[in-house]
């Protein structure tokens, strides 16, 4: 029995229970990335395979090859992204955060292809030639369908920049057929309304815990608001609104920590312009209309999620959601003026307020989590600054890394 699992955990023999069709599949879709339609995507190293009368999708990372494969790629994963895929979608979903689980990871001493070990930095190489690994993924619900899935029946129209269209264009009947299946039998205006929903409840949920994704391209986004391709992401340690977990260049600022929101509704634009501009299944006015809501659904979210992490009551009073909200604000510029850390800072707040800066510093130690001594902030500070982006005080951290007082500059501050 136990070979039979692990069998079909790793998908080398599927069970019976596993619906049509016989062979695994591949979810074919689009998506736009850094805020340009890049046109066909879909699983380019990943097999699907439903659980028949069970609401899971299965799903195998790593497997190799298959139709939507770039050229040159081999399909397989370094087995480095799958352990951090694995334990990623697992803490989140112990956190309280929806999530795709993580089942297993099966290595392999097969290499990456060689445009992947080339296409890699210095720092990834001894992970890359360490070997593959196929991570065994399970998604609740209808299974992987992004925002990016229904924009394969975009036209040229849709695409200013390019003029680049989806692999089925003007092709309403599939998009109608995809909202059918993703919304179990409901409609454009009910999918999109739930999208809306779920996404400002995931992105506040995100928020609470400091978690920023890194790469929120519309093909990296689920419809019901899930989190998925979780390789990326990252804990901000330090507070910093600009945090952006160190993705390609190209993404720096985009889809930084405090860009979330924005880039999410971004995201849910692009999606009601696939509604109704290739599907054909909502008016503009009406799809717009929808959508427009999400950033008053993501600000009652996030301070729902705050007022549960600090401990606030709730509260229908308007009144009292601007006080709470400004104290909240509050909060979090004093964490960042004395570059605090987000989760040792809400663990320290957990017994009382601190009366002042040392008993702060106290209760990061009592922790585990004790504040740098000054020189190591100091380096921390003086690497931080070589990066800086054009939007942060260069001069201020330049000024702060020259300063061997920092711990006692910190205790002022708080």
């Amino acid at each position: 029995h136990c070979k039979a699992a692990l069998q079909a955990v790793a998908g080398t023999d599927l069970p019976p229970p596993l619906q049509p069709p016989a062979e695994a599949y591949a979810w074919n879709y689009c998506g736009h990335q850094l805020g340009k339609f890049s046109g066909q995507l879909g699983d380019g190293a990943t097999v699907c395979a439903r659980l028949a009368g069970r609401n899971w999708e299965l799903c195998w990372k790593g497997s190799g090859r298959t139709p939507f494969s770039r050229l040159g790629t081999s399909g397989r994963k370094s087995i480095g992204s799958c352990v951090r895929e694995l334990v990623l979608s697992e803490a989140l979903a112990m956190l309280g955060v929806p999530s795709q689980r993580g089942l297993a990871i099966f290595a392999a001493p097969t290499l990456l292809d060689q445009g992947a070990l080339q296409s890699k930095s210095a720092d990834a190489a001894e992970e890359v030639s360490s070997g593959s690994g196929l991570l065994v993924r399970a998604c609740p619900g209808v299974g992987m369908i992004r925002m990016g899935t229904f924009d394969v029946a975009n036209g040229p129209e849709l695409d200013p920049y390019n003029g680049r269209t989806g692999p089925s264009p003007g092709n309403a009947d599939l998009v109608a057929r995809l909202v059918s299946f993703a919304e179990e039998g409901g409609g454009a205006r009910t999918l999109l309304q739930k999208a809306c929903a779920a996404s400002a409840s995931l992105v506040a949920k995100w928020a609470a815990l400091g978690l920023v994704h890194g790469m929120l391209n519309s093909d990296n986004v689920h419809i019901a608001g899930i989190t998925i391709d979780t390789a990326g992401f990252c804990f901000m340690e330090a507070y910093d609104p600009e945090f952006d977990a160190g993705g390609p260049s190209a993404a720096r600022g985009r889809y930084s920590y405090k860009n979330q929101a924005s880039a999410m509704f971004w995201n849910l634009k692009r999606l009601a312009a696939s509604l109704s501009g290739g599907g054909r299944l909502l008016s503009k006015e009406d799809a717009s209309a929808i959508v427009a809501r999400y950033p008053r659904l993501y600000r009652a979210a996030w301070l729902r999620e705050m007022r549960r992490k600090l401990g606030f009551p709730e509260s229908k009073s308007a009144r009292q959601a601007r006080a709470d909200g400004d104290l909240i604000t509050a909060l979090f510029n004093t964490m960042q003026a004395t570059f605090a850390d987000f989760t040792s800072t809400f663990r320290c707040l957990m017994p009382t307020t601190p009366a002042d800066g040392e008993e702060m510093l106290a209760r990061f130690a009592e922790c585990g989590n004790p504040l740098p001594p000054p020189e190591v902030r100091a380096a921390a500070l003086r690497m931080r600054a070589s990066r800086i982006r054009p939007s942060e005080p260069k001069s201020i951290l330049e000024q702060l890394s020259a300063d061997g007082q920092a711990k006692s500059r910190v205790v002022r501050r708080l």
